[in-house]
C-alpha cells in the first residue's frame, strides 16, 4: 500500500476521488449498508407517494405531493406510509451490489487508461444500474404492489378499458385481487400474499422480473446521468469555491442538483417503469395506455415528488457515501486527505 498517493486520482483544475484500491472495502460496505437502511427509513414516505401518484392515471386520486400526503394519512392512517418497507429493505443487497459495481468499475477502467473522472462516473453508473436491478427488479415488483394497495379500492375506470380493452375489470390499484386474498387468508401477512398471487400468476421470472427491460430502459440512463453530472456538479462548485468550504459541503449541493437534473430528463421512463410493474400490461400495452390517458403529461406526473425524493435521498445517501469512503481510506493514506 505504500506506493498509492491520492495525487494520483486528482485531474488537472479538479479534486480528490477516492477509488476502490485506497479503501478498507469490508469496513466500507458495513458502514454503507447501515447508513442506507437509516436513510432508506426517512425517504421511504416519499417514494410511496411518487408510486400512488404515478400509478393513479384515472380518477385523479393523486394529484400532488401534499394532497396525497393528506389524503393518504386520513383515510389509511401514518403506517400505510411504510407499508412494504421491509420488503423494500431487502434492496439495501442491491444497493452494495450497486456500489461494489459502480467502484470496481471505475477502478477498472482507471487501470484501462481512461483518464475521465465523467467518464468513468458515466459507465461506472450505468453498469452498476444494470447489475444492481437482478436484485432489484424482484423486490421493487413486490414493494409497489404493497406500496398501492388500498381497502377502499374501485373498479378501474370505464376509459381504462377502452384503452386496453373490455378485460380490464380488476381493482383499480389492486390488480392481484389481494383485497380478497386478504379475505380468504386473514392470518397471512400480505408480503406473502403478494409473493404468491405473482408466482401463481405469472411464475417466477415473468412475474417478478416484470418490466426488467423497463427499469433497465429507466435505471441506467439515471443512474449514469447522476453519477456524471455529480461529478461535473462537484468540479464546478470546487473550481469556484476554491478551498472555502469543506469538500463534504460540496458534495452535499452536487448531489441533489444531480439528482433533480436526471430526475427531469428520466420522469416519464420511471412512470413507464412503475405502470409495467403494477398495472402487469406488456411494454406496448402500457406505452398506448400512457399516451392515451396521458398524453405529455408523462414527462412531468409525479415529477415533483420524484425531484424531492431523490433530492433529499441523495443529499443524505452520497454525503454518508463520501464520509464513510473517507472513514475507509487505508490509514497510511490519511494524511493526504481533504475534508
Amino acid at each position: 500500500m505504500g506506493s498509492l498517493d491520492l495525487s494520483t486520482v486528482f485531474e488537472t483544475g479538479d479534486y480528490q476521488v477516492i477509488e476502490w484500491q485506497m479503501m478498507n472495502m469490508p469496513k466500507f460496505l458495513w458502514l454503507n449498508t447501515v447508513s442506507s437502511l437509516l436513510i432508506r427509513s426517512f425517504v421511504y414516505p416519499m417514494t410511496v407517494i411518487k408510486t400512488r401518484i404515478q400509478v393513479d392515471s384515472f380518477n385523479g386520486t393523486y394529484s400532488g405531493t401534499l394532497s396525497s400526503f393528506r389524503r393518504i394519512i386520513s383515510q389509511e392512517g401514518i403506517a400505510s406510509l411504510y407499508r412494504g418497507f421491509w420488503i423494500n429493505s431487502f434492496q439495501i443487497l442491491s444497493g452494495v451490489s450497486y456500489i461494489l459495481s459502480y467502484e470496481k468499475i471505475r477502478g477498472l477502467l482507471a487501470d484501462q487508461g481512461v483518464t475521465s473522472s465523467h467518464v468513468r462516473a458515466f459507465i461506472g453508473g450505468g453498469c452498476a444500474s444494470a447489475f444492481g436491478q437482478l436484485i432489484f427488479v424482484p423486490l421493487d415488483v413486490v414493494s409497489q404492489h404493497i406500496m398501492v394497495y388500498r381497502k377502499d379500492s374501485r373498479a378501474v375506470s370505464g376509459r381504462f378499458n377502452k384503452v386496453l380493452g373490455a378485460g380490464a375489470t380488476s381493482a383499480e390499484l389492486d390488480p392481484l385481487n389481494l383485497k380478497l386474498c386478504l379475505k380468504r387468508n386473514p392470518g397471512v401477512p400480505l408480503s406473502v400474499l403478494v409473493c404468491r398471487e405473482i408466482y401463481q400468476r405469472d411464475g417466477f421470472l415473468k412475474g417478478f422480473y416484470r418490466g426488467y427491460f423497463a427499469s433497465l430502459l429507466c435505471y441506467a440512463p439515471s443512474s449514469a446521468l447522476f453519477w456524471s453530472l455529480y461529478q461535473l456538479y462537484t468540479g464546478f462548485l470546487v473550481s469556484v469555491f476554491k478551498d472555502d468550504f469543506p469538500i463534504l459541503a460540496v458534495n452535499s449541493v452536487a448531489a441533489p442538483a444531480a439528482a433533480a437534473s436526471s430526475s427531469v430528463l428520466t420522469n416519464s421512463l420511471d412512470l413507464y417503469r412503475a405502470n409495467i410493474q403494477v398495472r402487469r400490461t406488456s411494454m406496448a400495452e402500457t406505452l398506448v395506455m400512457l399516451w392515451s390517458l396521458e398524453r405529455w403529461r408523462i414527462f412531468n406526473k409525479g415529477l415533483s415528488t420524484r425531484i424531492l425524493s431523490t433530492s433529499i435521498s441523495s443529499f443524505f445517501f452520497v454525503t454518508a457515501y463520501e464520509f464513510i469512503k473517507r472513514l475507509s481510506v487505508h490509514a497510511e493514506l490519511k494524511p493526504q486527505l481533504h475534508w
